[in-house]
């Protein structure tokens, strides 16, 4: 794992423990409060915030998603998992440059993300630079 995503405390890897065998259980409210919890505690990393992002974009509030997984960033910013999925938060909004900015920023990191590139290449077909897009694809 990623050092930038290692747990700060027990107390916050048992938060996102309970919150992870919520969501096993089908229990989504449940797991919700937890990573909350977790989320909110001093020095915590962005793990927990990016799944809340995951759950309330589950729900539908992008909003929330979309705000949880800047967070993540935030407190881990070479979260690649995180950065995606705000890059398609940002895509499915119309917002092409910060879709493409995101992407790029984890091809950056990962330069063999096949996911990175293809959605880099959605965002510049869309933006009419098939020619760029083809070398992503």
């Amino acid at each position: 794992m990623n050092q930038s995503l290692t747990l700060k405390s027990q107390e916050e890897t048992e938060w996102i423990g309970k919150a992870l065998v919520a969501q096993r259980q089908g229990k989504p409210a449940l797991a919700f409060q937890a990573f909350q919890h977790a989320a909110h505690m001093p020095d915590t990393k962005g793990l927990a915030w990016f799944h809340l992002g995951n759950i309330s974009l589950s729900q539908g509030d992008k909003d929330a998603a979309r705000n949880a997984y800047a967070t993540a960033l935030e407190r881990s910013p070479h979260f690649l998992s995180a950065r995606i999925n705000l890059g398609n938060l940002w895509y499915e909004s119309g917002a092409l440059q910060q879709a493409e900015d995101a992407y790029r920023k984890v091809i950056e990191h990962d330069p063999h993300s096949l996911e990175a590139h293809y959605n880099l290449a959605a965002v510049l077909t869309k933006q009419g630079r098939i020619p760029e897009a083809i070398v992503e694809y």
